[in-house]
């Protein structure tokens, strides 16, 4: 019991983390957290994704503070030690949507597919 106490992962301190992380020209515009593989295969990868629009002039410089920011922030870092480079676009507006994809720590993994039930749900 003191294993799945102590690798409870706390969504609302996340959050807030994500926000206090933001800079005032992003806005964002989804989270999701993709766990789908994870129940197919004990392996794979748990991964939060973050998605936003930020206008273009500060655009790259703005996604790139955000990165750094949640990178130095270390209780979200010990949670998502890995955060991939963004994959960005540009829109009719000239605004950039981006979405960054950060990896779960393998902890909450493992905690999570022993509880899964047969089936997988």
């Amino acid at each position: 019991i003191g294993r799945i106490v102590n690798n409870r992962l706390i969504w609302s301190a996340k959050l807030n983390e994500t926000s206090d992380a933001l800079p005032g020209e992003i806005q964002l515009t989804g989270l999701e957290l993709n766990m789908e593989n994870t129940y197919k295969n004990k392996q794979a990868d748990s991964i939060l994704i973050i998605s936003g629009i930020v206008p273009s002039v500060p655009g790259e410089r703005a996604i790139e503070q955000f990165i750094k920011n949640l990178k130095q922030n270390d209780k979200f870092r010990q949670d998502f030690p890995r955060i991939e480079p963004p994959s960005t676009e540009v829109t009719g507006k000239g605004n950039k949507r981006f979405t960054l994809k950060c990896y779960l720590a393998k902890k909450y993994l493992l905690g999570k597919i022993s509880s899964i039930p047969k089936g997988g749900k």
